[in-house]
């Protein structure tokens, strides 16, 4: 008997969620007439980027060049590709990525 009472208090309560999205779209205002909200584009400044030594790089970028990428240290890489062997996946998910991804690189291949 306690199962079906959840039940039916389920269906009551899904009814009145149900009649009370039909009331809520009913009676909401929904005004149409009314006029652009942007009646033009805004002004836009664009700032200018100088290059003080002609070299063709804009000097905002040589600073970042040297401050930044020549900061960066690139990893050394080892070539592991001897000893690495390839194990396919054994779950569903697995199986299912692999062929995903599989068909969506063949598809680019044969579009490109």
């Amino acid at each position: 008997m306690n199962s079906n009472i959840r039940i039916g208090g389920s269906l009551i309560l899904g009814a009145l969620i149900i009649l009370g999205a039909f009331y809520v779209e009913k009676n909401s205002v929904q005004s149409a007439d009314t006029g652009p909200l942007v009646t033009e584009a805004p002004e836009r400044n664009y700032i200018q980027t100088t290059d003080s030594d002609g070299d063709g790089v804009k000097d905002w970028e040589e600073g970042l060049e040297a401050n930044v990428y020549k900061s960066i240290e690139t990893p050394s890489s080892t070539d592991d590709s001897a000893s690495a062997t390839y194990t396919p996946p054994t779950t569903f998910t697995g199986k299912f990525s692999e062929a995903f991804f599989q068909d969506f690189m063949e598809g680019k291949i044969s579009q490109g």
